[in-house]
Order: structure tokens, then sequence, then C-alpha cells
């Protein structure tokens, strides 16, 4: 296998300036107990701290932001732009703004579903516009919500961790068909803020930031090392996050730091999640893993070979988009973004 250059940390994360819990230096220091190596700071409406994007001890901070339109609805994480536009916007403005910035814009739980009404949803309804880079396609704390409703929700305040089975495959499914007819990247997000929620007479803090940030993950996949200067090691984290070359973990059903999924030619070419080969190089798909789990090849959205091991190999006979689950324990594990055979 090639030699690859993996960073994995988590985003869509909350400080004090807007309605997280911690301050952005407290929450730097437990990103580095946790051994992350990156983290993605997006607090509502502002960004008050662009100045300490760059490495910090190790860990490589970004600073975003999360916008929202004015009935808090269409939330939607930017990147990549050091002040704040969009505010006072309708959805599809701010979408196109964020374009014409330059910026990277990801929509936040975009089919967010909650029956708790003191919680409502805050999911994306502006799918008139496609002017988008990304959405998340697996939020730890959606997930969580969507499931306090249910009988066993007390076992949810004990483990918040333990029902992170698999992302919505409603969002899926979108996602696979946003990809035929453009390029979308696909993150994983913690949505952390480390509120206290009431659990009958209770008030009990579910996601301290130190569980929050073992719980979904994203990992990047490089061909060279994020430099250590901070501008250019954060122009090149945006440019990896820009062409999607991600893959996303469920760290609650193991660490899956090792993994590797790529496409090789017969050229010697290879490439990563979120680029493309040509269908004539016949490439073959490689991927391997730290630990045993179920390979389950996705292709143009649906299931095309499935595999238990440590090791995959699929040689690649028809164009398409292609893509990697991997089940672990009765539950999702790690999803990539696709690579195109063209």
């Amino acid at each position: 296998m090639e030699k690859l250059y993996e960073y994995v940390g988590v985003f869509h994360i909350h400080t004090t300036e807007s309605d997280g819990t911690k301050g952005h230096e407290e929450i730097i220091r437990i990103a580095k107990r946790s051994g992350l190596d990156f983290i993605v700071f997006t607090d509502h409406m502002s960004i008050k701290r662009p100045q300490l994007q760059g490495w910090h001890d190790g860990v490589l901070v970004i600073v975003g932001y999360e916008l929202q339109d004015n009935a808090n609805k269409n939330h939607y994480l930017v990147l990549g732009i050091d002040r704040l536009v969009g505010k006072n916007m309708t959805a599809m403005d701010y979408v196109r703004k964020v374009k014409e910035f330059n910026g990277i814009g990801i929509i936040a739980h975009p089919d967010e579903v909650r029956q708790n009404p003191d919680y409502p949803p805050y999911e994306w309804n502006e799918w008139n516009t496609l002017e988008f880079d990304g959405l998340e396609v697996w939020n730890h704390l959606s997930a969580w919500m969507e499931e306090i409703v249910s009988k066993r929700q007390y076992i949810l305040f004990v483990k918040p961790r333990a029902f992170l089975l698999y992302p919505p495959e409603r969002t899926l499914k979108r996602w696979d068909e946003l990809n035929k007819i453009g390029h979308y990247v696909g993150i994983g997000s913690v949505d952390a803020h480390a509120h206290k929620y009431r659990f009958g007479p209770f008030w009990i803090r579910i996601f301290p930031y130190k569980v929050a940030f073992k719980s979904i993950r994203s990992h990047l996949l490089l061909k060279e090392p994020l430099p250590l200067e901070n501008e250019k090691a954060v122009l090149s984290f945006l440019q990896a996050v820009r062409k999607g070359n991600i893959f996303i973990s469920n760290y609650h059903r193991g660490d899956a730091r090792g993994f590797r999924f790529i496409a090789r030619g017969k050229s010697g070419k290879y490439v990563l999640p979120g680029e493309a080969m040509e269908l004539k190089d016949s490439p073959y798909l490689f991927s391997i893993t730290p630990r045993r789990a179920l390979f389950r090849l996705i292709k143009d959205g649906s299931l095309l070979t499935e595999r238990e091991g440590n090791e995959f190999n699929f040689e690649v006979v028809e164009k398409g988009i292609y893509r990697m689950e991997l089940v672990r324990d009765n539950a999702g594990w790690i999803y990539t973004n696709p690579i195109w055979i063209i």
C-alpha cells in the first residue's frame, strides 16, 4: 500500500463565543489529550478568533462558523473565510455568498428529525440551490437527539455513544444521489456544545468535549504531510476537505486510524477518496483495515459486493461512483468519500 499521511480530527465544535460551554484554548487542550490531529470550530454566526488558525502543540486548529437563517433553520458550516458573511440572508443567498468568497460550505445535519417539542429539529429545507460543497453525513448530536424520545432514553444518558449505529439512511441516499450530478464532500461531525440536559428532576452534562471527541471522527488522507507553517497548513487542509480526501469513523466501534481506500491503475497511478481515475487505466480498488470488519462496496448508491476480513481488492470493469462502508460489531464503523471511475 502506498505511503499516505493521515490526520484524525473532528468537525463542528462550539465554544463560549456562541452556545458552547468552554473556550477555544481549553478545548484545544482537550483535543490534544484526546489524541486528535485537528479540530474545526464553527460557532453560530461568529468568527471572533480567526487568528487561532494554525498548529497548537501538534493540533491543527481551523476556525470557521455556522450560519443559519432568520427562522433558525438551514444551518451551514463555513470554512475558509475569515469574516462573517451571510448574516440576515436567506439560505440560498448565503450559499451563493460563500461561493463568491471561495469559501467551503457544508450543510449541517441536513435531514434531522426529532420528536421532542423541547428540542425542535434544525433540518435543511433549501434544496433549490446546489452550490454547496458538501454535507454532514453523520452528526453525533443529531443522532443522539433522534433517539432520546424512545423507551431506552435512560440508557442514552448513561452511554451517549452506545447507539451510534449507522448514519441516517436518508442522508446516505441523498449524498449518493447528489454525487451523481456533482462532487459533494461528506464529513462526520460531533456538533459539540457540552450542554446540560434535563433528565427528570436532574440536569446532566451528556457530552463533555472529551466524550464527543471519541464519537464521530473524520480522517484526512493525504499524499504529502501537512506543512509545519501555519498558513500553508490551513490552506492544505482546506484543499483536502474541498476535494473530499476524507473518511468518517465511529470511534466507539474501534480506532480506525490506519484504514486505507484507494484506486490503483496499471500505470502505477493511484487516487484517494474524492478523486477520479479513468477506466482505461484498468483500476483496482484496494482497502485495508486495522481491525477485521465487513467491507461493503457501494457503486452509484447500491451495494455491489461485500466480504469480511482485513483486506479488500476489486477489479473495476465499469465506470461509476465507488465508496466503501465498513461494518463492525453490527454497527457502522467507516464511511469513505467516493472514488470516481470515469
